[in-house]
């Protein structure tokens, strides 16, 4: 079982290095395998969605130790089920939600705590989600852009799906990018890389017992990309190292993406700017 916690190291550490500072503990209320964690940098806080304990932790940017959370959505009325993914509006003081077990994406006041009905929830067979794992809010074009891995007894497709942000209900997508032509295995984080207006993927790849046969990789689409559309650019093979990346960030400043990577529990920083290489096949 992994060991819970929160660690952020420097932006230019290398290879086996401290990390700067650790949120770990009891008090924290982190359990095991967090997914899509959120750093909402005008707010100084760390949004971190806990699947098992369906719930939405908020922490201070710095804070550190056995600590509680500044707030936690939690409760019967939230509607959490294993939340996947998190990000923040600051322009709507909104906080949005990919909620994996069942099957809806869930939009919150950015400052709720406690035991909260959602103000918004897209959920319904128009829809189209299946398996929510990655989500990023886009204020500026009023969307919502959700990774979907698909499958889970279902035909549905890996997909990325777009909604207006404002929608609520059973409310069918705006765009959705699904296909072989994608090469989508089992999309999982996502960023939204606004300076470019692209889409940054971190695909996981196929794995059956921890067997990674089929590598995962770094897919990146136009924003306004739709149907059945192959990525534009690609990180990927034996010279990435990577195997089964399920994080993803975006860096423009510094001209980087990052990502995690599940089997070789590391980060791996990459240039942002790169010779494309073979698109993946169906």
């Amino acid at each position: 079982m992994s060991h819970p916690r929160l660690a952020v190291f420097a932006r230019q550490a290398n290879g086996q290095v401290a990390p700067l500072r650790v949120l770990e503990g009891q008090k924290t209320g982190i359990s095991r395998s967090l997914h899509g964690i959120y750093v909402d940098i005008p707010n100084d806080e760390v949004v971190i969605p806990s699947n098992v304990a369906g719930a939405i932790l908020v922490f201070g940017r710095t804070q550190s130790g056995n600590t509680p959370p500044r707030r936690m959505i939690q409760g019967s009325r939230t509607h959490l089920h294993s939340p996947q993914g998190v990000a923040v509006d600051n322009k709507h003081d909104e906080l949005v939600v990919s909620n994996d077990t069942r099957q809806s994406i869930l939009v919150f006041e950015r400052a709720a705590n406690g035991n909260v009905a959602p103000v918004r929830e897209i959920i319904g067979p128009k829809t189209g989600i299946t398996n929510p794992q990655g989500i990023v809010v886009d204020p500026v074009h009023d969307e919502i852009i959700l990774s979907d891995e698909g499958g889970k007894g279902t035909k549905m497709p890996p997909a990325l799906r777009v909604f207006r942000r404002t929608d609520n209900g059973d409310v069918a997508p705006l765009r959705v990018i699904s296909g072989s032509d994608t090469g989508m295995l089992r999309p999982r984080q996502i960023q939204l890389d606004t300076e470019r207006d692209e889409v940054v993927i971190a695909d996981r790849g196929l794995v059956q017992e921890f067997r990674y046969d089929t590598p995962g990789f770094l897919a990146v689409w136009n924003r306004t990309d739709s149907g059945n559309v192959a990525p534009k650019k690609l990180i990927r093979g034996p010279k990435s190292q990577l195997t089964s990346p399920r994080s993803v960030y975006v860096d423009p400043k510094n001209g980087e993406y990052g990502a995690g990577d599940t089997n070789s529990h590391s980060i791996m920083v990459f240039p942002r700017d790169f010779p494309t290489g073979p698109k993946p096949s169906g």
